[in-house]
């Protein structure tokens, strides 16, 4: 009877402690891992991790922009000039430029990683600086924007080093 009870009891607290230990690492839910300063026109940009393709060394990831008041006409809450976005990493560039009044759709982006699957399950992989950048108008006016990480990937630890915060 007190080894019955003593087993239950060791799979009750062994039961809680791997909840506790998931949702801590944060593979619980999507989590959002860096954020960049706030512009004042109010224009953010998400960079949403979908996936990681090691069979490949591919990250696959969604950029949404949401822009500020400044970049909408108040009349019809669309743009009110052409606006671009390009996303470049070591290896690969990807542009997209939304006409004026039309709003901003999701831009889907890979990312080449270095790597090696070997490794699994101690495997790592890292991207190289990405960098974001936001144009507005013919004369291509840079649009400061709010930075998102958000990493949605169950069982991965996404870790991000900002360029000019103290490490590169």
């Amino acid at each position: 009877m007190k080894l019955a009870v003593a087993s239950v009891l060791l799979f009750v607290a062994a039961y809680v402690g791997s909840i506790v230990l998931y949702v801590d690492s944060g593979m619980g839910h999507p989590r959002r891992i860096a954020d960049g300063p706030a512009p004042a026109d109010g224009t953010k940009v998400t960079f949403d991790i979908e996936d990681i393709q090691s069979d490949n060394s591919v990250l696959r990831a969604n950029i949404t922009v949401l822009p500020g008041p400044a970049l909408l006409d108040p009349d019809t809450h669309t743009l009110k000039e052409d606006l671009s976005v390009v996303a470049t990493s070591v290896v690969s560039t990807s542009k997209r430029t939304w006409p004026s009044g039309t709003l901003p759709d999701i831009l889907p982006v890979s990312v080449t990683l270095t790597g090696d699957v070997a490794d699994w399950p101690f495997d790592s992989y890292e991207s190289g600086p990405l960098a974001m950048q936001h144009f507005s108008g013919p004369a291509q006016t840079p649009v400061p924007a709010k930075s998102t990480l958000v990493d949605r990937l169950l069982g991965w630890k996404v870790e991000v080093n900002r360029l000019g915060a103290g490490n590169e």
